[in-house]
């Protein structure tokens, strides 16, 4: 069942292997992101809850999407073979969003560019969702980088704006000149308006992304990690001895090195052991979950167990994520330190990149040596405790009087809540795959991949409930604002 000519060394990745990774989730964010730092734009073209709407027409397909990747994946990847449906879900998904920009900065209509946006949520959670379970089957290495992809476009984007003079407009302004005619030689002479110009360039990254994901879909390593998921979801990987596919696992949720991959420990699963990965203090992560299911389970003993021993793990992403997406939305209506003021403060432009920034700054930071910072599941879980406890700090700034608002306060609290974010969610992706590596040896005839690729479609299950759970929320936040606004003009 090894794939010809290929040895089994050659299957281990490379860095070039993880770049890639990181290239094309950057790729399929990049649409996203710069629909974002628009808020402004959007806000003043079309009403000032308009981004709002946006927000929640990309985040609520996430929910169905991940529900139906996780009842459904499996099946079809047995059916039609994981080269062909991974192909699909993640380039297939791609192509779509790359159709998207395109067509997006020619919409003038409200219900067409909510719509469009809609379709960018469906096609981006759809190669997300099978991007993180692929990645999941690589060293525990591959989740950071993907994870630090997909703020990457933050830098892209940002140097774009600032390039177009979208930076520092006021609403007064930014609409006419976000649909001007702007630029020299052909660009001027072509027409081509600068909305048109920001959201094609776009495009150039989604083009080079799709190159990449072909490139990635040719590699050995990816050929190896395809050839042990079809194995175990076969129920072939038991008769071939509980093989691994020929690399050591690198770094990431267990060794003292840490930082994503700095160290390496080797990971190999026999039919007969079950290898749980240890932690810093010596303690086994999962054990208990793992010490009471005996091999030959079957695919809902697995589950089970893969449930169990990440259920910490998933409300800390639940509640991180909800968190985030939830403050995030409503950064177009935090008032100002000074009612009236400068119109030129776009305090949601500056909040919506200190956000990104930050947040990138905290998956670099799991890259860190794990022992100078925070790296158990329990320890992230207080980390979450009081990330929630801050964004009870957020939402009473909404609602404070003048004489109490700060504008480098909120940005401050803003950037420690992304930065937080950041690092708890590429973690809590490393720790969850130590854990399963534990249960690998329990799936009956499953394997490894078959229980990783389980922990990764749970986790991003938790991670669309935040999303959706923060969009509803969000409207229910605005409902009330409107109603205590309503009822202060009435009175």
């Amino acid at each position: 069942m090894r794939l010809k000519g290929v040895k089994k060394d050659s299957y281990k990745p490379t860095n070039g292997d993880y770049l890639l990774i990181a290239f094309i989730s950057a790729s399929y964010m990049a649409l996203w992101i710069s629909v974002g730092t628009l808020i402004d734009y959007y806000n003043a073209r079309y009403g000032p809850l308009f981004f709002l709407l946006l927000n929640t027409s990309f985040y609520a397909p996430g929910l169905p999407i991940s529900i139906m990747q996780h009842r459904l994946d499996q099946q079809y990847d047995q059916y039609y073979g994981a080269s062909a449906t991974w192909f699909f879900r993640v380039l297939g998904s791609m192509f779509i969003i790359l159709l998207c920009s395109l067509i997006l900065p020619l919409l003038h209509s409200p219900a067409f560019v909510s719509l469009t946006v809609l379709l960018v949520g469906v096609a981006t959670w759809t190669a997300h969702g099978a991007l993180t379970t692929i990645t999941s089957l690589y060293p525990t290495k591959a989740v950071g980088y993907l994870q630090f992809g997909f703020q990457v476009p933050n830098v892209f984007v940002l140097a774009l704006v600032t390039g177009l003079g979208f930076y520092g407009l006021g609403k007064d302004d930014i609409v006419d000149y976000v649909e001007g005619v702007g630029g020299k030689g052909v660009i001027g002479i072509w027409g081509i308006k600068r909305l048109e110009r920001f959201y094609w360039t776009t495009s150039l990254v989604l083009c080079l992304g799709l190159a990449a994901g072909f490139r990635v879909m040719k590699k050995k390593s990816f050929l190896g990690i395809r050839e042990e998921y079809e194995r175990g979801i076969t129920g072939e990987l038991d008769s071939l001895g509980g093989e691994d596919p020929g690399w050591e696992e690198e770094g990431g949720g267990g060794d003292e090195e840490g930082g994503g991959g700095s160290g390496e420990r080797e990971t190999s699963i026999s039919d007969d052991t079950l290898v749980t990965p240890l932690l810093r203090d010596g303690s086994k992560e999962g054990s208990a979950s793992s010490s009471s299911v005996t091999r030959g389970g079957g695919d809902e003993e697995l589950e089970r167990a893969v449930l169990e021993s990440i259920r910490t793990h998933r409300r800390v992403l639940f509640f991180t994520i909800f968190a985030s997406i939830f403050s995030g939305s409503l950064f177009g209506n935090i008032p100002r330190e000074r009612e009236g003021g400068d119109n030129h403060v776009d305090l949601g432009q500056i909040l919506y990149f200190t956000r990104l920034f930050s947040d990138l700054g905290g998956r670099i930071a799991t890259w860190i040596p794990r022992k100078y910072l925070i790296s158990s599941i329990e320890g992230l879980f207080y980390v979450m405790v009081v990330r929630l406890l801050l964004l009870v700090m957020f939402v009473c700034y909404i609602f404070s009087p003048p004489s109490l608002r700060s504008d480098p306060g909120i940005i401050a609290l803003v950037a420690v809540c992304a930065f937080q974010s950041g690092y708890n969610a590429v973690l809590v992706y490393e720790l969850c795959g130590s854990v399963v590596c534990g249960l690998s040896g329990l799936g009956g005839e499953d394997g490894r991949a078959k229980a990783k690729a389980m922990a990764t479609r749970a986790l991003n299950m938790s991670f669309q409930y935040a999303c959706a759970g923060a969009c509803v929320s969000n409207l229910i936040a605005v409902g009330v604002v409107m109603a205590m606004d309503n009822g202060e003009n009435h009175g």
